[in-house]
């Protein structure tokens, strides 16, 4: 067998086309590879350290070649195989015992070699890349070679496995379109198509995306950055889908290889064909994919669609919860039993919130009397007709989630989902601002148990391995590439790979002794989680605080976000507004043009706010307009405060139409005086800025911006801005009289007194006399 395979070997390199197309295969994977290193080392300055950031950018880059190496190996054994038919070599070796099978198998072997010359190349590149940042960590090193084992080594070898069964197609262009097939379909590209036919008919890709789940053999990485703490995807569903693909093309081979029946290959046919259901099962499992990347079952992104058919329920809880006993198992998806103490203890229901991607199996008594119950979405309901003393709820579920993960590899399970029970129902998600937090109203006793292969982090006391106890009011849990370190009294979780920049390394004691000083982080703050998130779209996921710990993105944005999270998630974007307005004036009159403000041709104050689509710029501009801008920023402060004002921001910003009292005309003329200053100053100083943004209004007014043609509202509210913006009226002013002359008439209208026009009229009677 051995002379087969280095005569197969010697064979393929002997043939200059082949042996031309191997050498440039490892010349361009490992010049893409060392290039990219160059690139790293050069931005980050030497001497380098351990704890550097980028630790896994270059293994990241490394499994950006995956689908070359699959492409390229696919058609490379099936030309080596190809070659083997037409040369005639399969008549005389099929009179041999098995003698198709070893020349195939032979060809396979040969290929692999070849295969594992270039990743050896690659793992050499690699390690010597973590040698030189001093990164000394076990775990982190054994992830880098075993994910490039996989998906560079492991999936590889499947695309010689597709290539070596092609050749049983007799027709060579059959063969080759079905080859490009299966690399359209495994590579990003085919997701990319779905969510074209997807946008051009909405739902189609609910139908067609359980296929190309079929073909995700590819690292989730090639088309979403990873996450830091969790790495590359090494999960068991992906295992599972290779060895589909594996086993399954091996018993298609075995299948029509051998003609004549042998014991042998017939029990290696059926132990491949039991290998591949076996692997279907696994695969069919419900499980966390730990990817951003749309296209894949069940993502990050799968939320944003199930919530768009599914609505919210609010019922405040008519009891409490005094304590939660937790049991999870972490393996391909989450088993728990969760043993909670309520008061009062005898009422007819019990009504909780869980995420709807948790299932519930059961609900007992601690004297394992069983209980009915009803799920629907992310609401749960324990019912209790006979008005039972129910001292305490067993419940036992088990499921995945996909944003907050729990899995083989890595958990992030921040204290403000709902993966256990909450009392009551309330709303787990908004379609503007996706997760919204849900934290205890007053800290609960946790005992935690955990079972998994991972060391687990915790904000609780720790008891014993990976066991938990104490009060607060979210139970936060994380496992992965994480370390612990201490500032004080602060123990602070870290990623132990930092992915973004180096601040987590070289600054984060000052930054925690900020913290302190400033009283962001007080006595009461414990433990510090800073974590990745997966998709920080919302404030709870860049911050959180609890009565015992924090969780950040960034230990910078401690500072940056601080009140910001604080405030409830209906009233965070109104709140970014007014300080972007208050530490830059105007931003928000300047935003609202953008987004097609029509103070003259729109009546604001009558939009309904639930079907409304003008934005909230446009709504505050006109209430700057109206009410006056002191006074509209006044009462937007008063409404961050007020924690019983739970209006919407919309709603909130119409209410201030009644509210607050129109400007008198006198007021108005005033006020408008010293914007016309305002306007005169920055005419001065930014004459350029001034010019272009009047520009803009003109070339809309007028349908030349493709935005304007497409959406006619937007051209309709700049031409209504022609006769209303003071610094168009200024600049035509100039330009009607003359530098000199006009700058003089305009100055003369900061000092005028009111007489009943509004500055605007006097501006129109300058533009119009010559």
């Amino acid at each position: 067998m051995v002379k087969t395979i280095r005569f197969q070997l010697q064979r393929t390199l002997k043939n200059r086309e082949m042996l031309a197309s191997y050498i440039l295969l490892v010349i361009w994977t490992s010049f893409t590879i060392l290039k990219f290193y160059s690139l790293i080392l050069e931005e980050l300055r030497l001497p380098l350290v351990g704890g550097i950031p980028q630790q896994l950018s270059l293994t990241n880059r490394t499994l950006g070649v995956s689908l070359l190496l699959f492409t390229f190996f696919l058609f490379f054994s099936y030309e080596a195989s190809a070659k083997v038919v037409t040369s005639h070599l399969l008549e005389p070796v099929s009179a041999l015992r098995r003698g198709r099978l070893k020349i195939f198998f032979a060809i396979f072997i040969s290929n692999v070699i070849l295969l594992l010359a270039v990743v050896t190349i690659q793992l050499g590149i690699n390690i010597h890349y973590l040698n030189h940042l001093a990164v000394n960590d076990l775990p982190i090193r054994a992830h880098v070679v075993l994910s490039i084992l996989f998906n560079n080594f492991v999936l590889p070898c499947i695309a010689i496995i597709m290539g070596i069964t092609a050749v049983l197609i007799k027709n060579r262009m059959r063969a080759y379109l079905l080859l490009i097939g299966i690399t359209f379909l495994i590579s990003p590209f085919s997701r990319w198509l779905s969510y074209t036919i997807d946008s051009v008919s909405f739902g189609i890709s609910e139908i067609i995306m359980p296929l190309f789940d079929v073909f995700n053999l590819l690292p989730p990485s090639l088309d979403a950055q990873p996450n830091s703490v969790f790495g590359f995807s090494l999960l068991p569903y992906r295992i599972a889908l290779a060895a589909i693909w594996f086993f399954g093309f091996t018993t298609v081979l075995l299948t029509f290889l051998v003609r004549k029946r042998n014991r042998r290959t017939s029990w290696l046919r059926f132990i491949s064909l039991i290998l591949t259901v076996v692997s279907i099962v696994i695969f069919l499992q419900p499980s966390s994919i730990v990817s951003f990347a749309r296209g894949h079952r069940d993502t990050v992104m799968a939320d944003s669609l199930y919530y768009q058919n599914h609505s919210a329920k609010e019922s405040l809880p008519d009891f409490v919860i005094t304590s939660v006993d937790l049991n999870l198992r972490v393996g391909q998806m989450v088993h728990a039993v969760a043993s909670i103490s309520v008061e009062p203890s005898a009422l007819s229901a019990y009504r909780f919130t869980l995420y709807h991607n948790y299932k519930v199996n059961r609900v007992t008594t601690t004297d394992n009397i069983e209980l009915s119950f009803e799920q629907e979405s992310d609401y749960l309901s324990i019912l209790n007709p006979e008005r039972l003393m129910l001292d305490t709820l067993i419940i036992e579920y088990a499921g995945v989630s996909n944003r907050f993960f729990a899995t083989v590899q890595g958990t992030y399970l921040p204290g403000f989902f709902c993966y256990y029970p909450r009392a009551g129902f309330h709303p787990v998600y908004d379609s503007k601002h996706e997760f919204i937090p849900l934290y205890e109203s007053s800290p609960v006793q946790y005992n935690v148990n955990i079972k998994s292969n991972l060391a687990f982090f915790c904000n609780l006391p720790k008891t014993g391995y990976n066991r938990f106890s104490g009060r607060s009011n979210g139970l936060s849990l994380v496992s992965g590439f994480f370390r612990e370190a201490e500032v004080g009294d602060i123990r602070l979780i870290l990623p132990s790979i930092e992915w973004k920049d180096n601040a987590l390394s070289s600054n984060w004691q000052s930054l925690i002794e900020q913290g302190v000083n400033r009283n962001i982080i007080t006595p009461d703050i414990e433990t510090i989680f800073v974590v990745d998130p997966l998709r920080a779209s919302s404030m709870a996921e860049r911050m959180s605080e609890y009565s015992d710990h924090l969780i950040v993105q960034s230990l910078p944005e401690l500072f940056e976000f601080y009140a910001l999270q604080k405030l409830p998630y209906y009233k965070q974007d109104l709140f970014s507004l007014i300080e972007d307005e208050e530490k830059h004036p105007g931003e928000i009159e300047m935003r609202a043009i953008a987004s097609g403000w029509d103070p003259t041709g729109k009546n604001y104050a009558d939009e309904d706010p639930i079907i409304t689509t003008e934005s909230s710029y446009s709504f505050l501009a006109d209430l700057f307009e109206e009410k006056g801008k002191a006074n509209v920023l006044d009462a937007c402060r008063d409404y961050f405060i007020d924690d019983n004002d739970t209006l919407s921001e919309t709603e909130f910003l119409l209410s201030l139409y009644d509210e607050i009292p129109n400007l008198s005309p006198q007021e108005r003329f005033e006020r408008d005086q010293q914007l016309l200053r305002a306007v005169i100053n920055e005419t001065d100083e930014s004459r350029g800025q001034i010019e272009e943004a009047v520009s803009y209004i003109r070339s809309t007014a007028a349908g030349h911006d493709e935005e304007s043609r497409s959406f006619e509202p937007f051209r309709i509210s700049a031409q209504h801005l022609l006769d209303f913006d003071l610094r168009v009226l200024v600049l035509d002013v100039l330009a009607a009289q003359g530098e000199a002359m006009g700058r003089q008439s305009i100055e003369k209208l900061l000092t005028t007194p009111f007489r009943g026009d509004t500055i605007r009229d006097l501006l129109r009677v300058l533009r119009n006399s010559q």
